[in-house]
């Protein structure tokens, strides 16, 4: 059996952690339909795998989150509080991803946000390796989806480019899209 310091607290990092990542497509509602019209390139996966990958990565950077805090708190000054607050700092941009991409179908913004949260999430890993390696593990495993979703993003940005910019008729005026 394996030994969990506070249960409690492990619970609570995973139900935060995917409660926020979450919350911007429940409340937008429509990111596999709008998913589904985009162009997509031939890399493309189904809009259902989505959903598999991001709860597990959610699940682990949960429990990443909790093996950084029983190595020194979230209220200790140094490395643990700085990791902990770029943590939860990633986890903001990745909700901010969610929403841009899939909420607001801003592919060219979601471009810009994604590589963020790559780079946030890389530096997130790299101190998470100096408090736990098996916490870094986890959070390098979410920067690889991101890796790929960086280069998914820009290629649906690429492929739908013209789709995005075509004037739509909004009561009687001319608009164009944002992309």
């Amino acid at each position: 059996m394996v030994f969990v310091p506070d249960e409690q607290l492990l619970i609570g990092w995973i139900a935060f952690v995917v409660l926020v990542g979450f919350l911007p497509g429940s409340i937008n509602g429509r990111s596999r339909e709008g998913y589904s019209e985009l162009k997509q390139p031939s890399f493309a996966p189904p809009p259902w795998l989505f959903g598999v990958a991001w709860t597990i990565l959610y699940a682990l950077m949960g429990v990443a989150a909790y093996l950084v805090q029983i190595e020194g708190g979230f209220f200790v000054v140094g490395v643990n509080r700085l990791a902990l607050v770029l943590f939860l700092a990633l986890q903001v941009v990745l909700a901010a991803w969610s929403f841009v991409f899939s909420g607001r179908q801003r592919l060219g913004l979601s471009v810009v946000v994604v590589l963020v949260g790559l780079v946030l999430s890389i530096v997130v890993g790299v101190l998470f390796a100096s408090l736990s390696t098996l916490a870094a593990v986890f959070v390098f495993a979410t920067s690889a989806w991101l890796a790929f979703a960086s280069i998914l993003a820009y290629s649906l940005f690429a492929l739908n480019r013209k789709r995005c910019r075509k004037p739509k008729s909004v009561g009687g005026t001319k608009r164009t899209a944002r992309v």
